[in-house]
C-alpha cells in the first residue's frame, strides 16, 4: 500500500491506525458509505457510544481524503470524550500538521490510558524535541507491553478482512465474504468465526456452521455459545444443546436461559426450568415472564402467577392477557376478567372474545355479548355458536317484556 508524504513525521510503527484502504469503492460517495457502514459493522460489537464511534469514522475518513481540518473537527468530538483511536489519530494529525504541542497533548490523553502506539510515538516526540527522560519514560512504557510493530500489523489485517468480509456478505458476494473471514478466523479472529458460522448456516451448510460457531463459543464469545445451543437443539441433541445455553445462561443470555427453562420444563425438571425462566424474566424476557406465570398457575400459586402473567400482559402479550382473565374470573374478580379479556379480545384472540361474550352474557349486556361472541363465531370458535344461541334466547326474552 503506498505511503502518502504527509503520514512520515512519525515513525512507520505509529502509522497502522491511519493507513489508508478502501472497502472496494472508488468514488465519493460509495466510499463514503463503504467506511460508515463497513467501519460501524466491525466496531458494533464493542461498547462504544454510536455518536461517539460516527465522529471517529468521520474523522478517519476525512483524514485518508488529506482534509485535515475535517478530520480534525470530527475527531476532537470523540477524542474529548475519551475515545482513544480519535486521541491517537488528532495526535498523528497535529504532528503531520507541524503542532508538535498538540501532538503530544492528544497521544499523552490516549497513551496514559495504557494505548502503546501513543506511548511509543510520545517517546519519539519527545526524542526529536531532545527531552532524553520523557523520551526514555513512553518508550520503556511501549516496550514493558511487549508488543511489537508485527502484533499490531497483523491484528490491523484480520480486522481488515472481517470488515471486507461482512460487505462482501452485505453485497451477497458470498464466496469472497468467506474467503476474507476465514483469513481472519485462521488467525484467530473470534467474531470473524461467529459470521462464518452465521453465513455457513445461512447458506444451508449446518455443519460448517457449527464448526466455526463452536470455535468462537470455546473461546467465549455469547452469541456463539446461544447459536451452537440453537442448531443442536434444531437437531435434536438436547445434552449438546444445554451444555452451550448453560455456557452462555451463566454469562447472562436471556435467550439461552429461556431456552434451559422450556428444555428442563419438557424434561419433568420443574425446579430447574423456574431457575432459568426466573433469570430471564427478571431481565424482561417476556416470553419467560408468561412461563413463570404458567408455571405458579400450574403449583396454585395464584398471587406469583399474577405477578409474572401482569408483567407481559400489560406490555401487549395476548396469552398473558387471556390466562390473565382467566386468573381474575375463577377468583370473581370480574372487571378485571373483562379488562383483560378485551386487551386481547381486541387483538383477535378467540378464546377471550368468547369468553368476554359469556360475562357479558351473565351480566345480562345482550349487546356486548352477541358482539364478541360473534368475533368468535367468525373465527370457527365452536363454543361461540352455543353463546350466540343463548343470547338469542334472551334477546326474544328481553322483547316480549318490552
Amino acid at each position: 500500500m503506498e505511503e502518502r508524504d504527509d503520514q512520515k513525521s512519525l515513525p512507520k510503527e505509529s502509522q497502522y491506525i491511519a493507513q489508508k484502504y478502501l472497502l472496494g469503492a472508488k468514488d465519493k460517495e460509495s466510499r463514503d458509505k463503504d467506511y460508515l457502514s463497513g467501519l460501524k459493522a466491525g466496531l458494533k460489537d464493542q461498547d462504544i457510544n454510536q455518536d461517539i464511534n460516527q465522529e471517529y469514522l468521520l474523522g478517519f475518513k476525512y483524514h485518508d481524503e488529506g482534509d485535515a481540518q475535517e478530520a480534525i473537527e470530527h475527531l476532537k468530538i470523540s477524542a474529548e470524550q475519551g475515545y482513544i483511536p480519535s486521541q491517537h489519530l488528532l495526535g498523528s494529525i497535529y504532528s503531520q500538521e507541524g503542532d508538535t504541542q498538540k501532538a503530544i497533548e492528544h497521544l499523552k490523553m490516549a497513551a496514559d490510558q495504557g494505548h502503546i502506539p501513543s506511548q511509543y510515538d510520545l517517546g519519539f516526540l519527545y526524542e526529536q524535541k531532545g527531552e532524553k527522560e520523557y523520551a526514555k519514560y513512553y518508550f520503556e512504557l511501549s516496550a514493558t507491553n511487549s508488543i511489537r510493530l508485527e502484533s499490531y500489523e497483523e491484528g490491523y489485517k484480520q480486522f481488515q478482512d472481517y470488515l471486507l468480509g461482512l460487505k462482501y456478505y452485505e453485497e451477497r458476494e458470498v464466496q469472497k465474504a468467506i474467503e476474507h473471514l476465514k483469513m481472519s478466523a485462521d488467525q484467530g479472529h473470534i467474531r470473524s468465526h461467529h459470521s462464518l458460522g452465521t453465513i455457513y448456516y445461512k447458506e444451508g451448510e449446518t455443519q460448517k456452521a457449527i464448526e466455526h460457531l463452536k470455535m468462537a463459543a470455546d473461546q467465549g464469545c455469547i452469541p456463539s455459545q446461544y447459536a451452537v445451543g440453537f442448531l443442536y437443539e434444531k437437531n435434536g441433541e438436547g445434552e449438546h444443546a444445554k451444555y452451550y445455553f448453560e455456557l452462555a445462561a451463566d454469562q447472562g443470555d436471556i435467550e439461552s436461559q429461556y431456552h434451559l427453562g422450556y428444555s428442563y420444563k419438557k424434561e419433568g425438571k420443574v425446579a430447574k426450568a423456574e431457575y432459568y425462566y426466573k433469570l430471564a424474566a427478571d431481565q424482561g424476557h417476556i416470553q419467560s415472564q408468561y412461563r413463570m406465570g404458567e408455571l405458579s398457575d400450574e403449583e396454585g400459586n395464584m398471587a406469583k402467577a399474577e405477578h409474572y402473567y401482569k408483567l407481559p400482559a400489560d406490555q401487549g402479550d395476548i396469552g398473558s392477557q387471556y390466562h390473565l382473565g382467566i386468573l381474575y374470573a375463577n377468583g370473581g374478580n370480574m372487571e378485571d376478567a373483562k379488562y383483560y379479556f378485551e386487551l386481547a379480545a381486541d387483538q383477535g384472540h378467540m378464546e377471550s372474545q368468547y369468553n368476554l361474550g359469556a360475562l357479558y352474557g351473565n351480566e345480562g349486556n345482550t349487546k356486548n355479548a352477541r358482539y364478541y361472541c360473534e368475533l368468535a363465531h367468525g373465527q370457527g370458535f365452536v363454543k361461540a355458536k352455543e353463546c350466540l344461541t343463548v343470547v338469542g334466547e334472551m334477546e326474544e326474552e328481553e322483547a316480549g317484556i318490552r
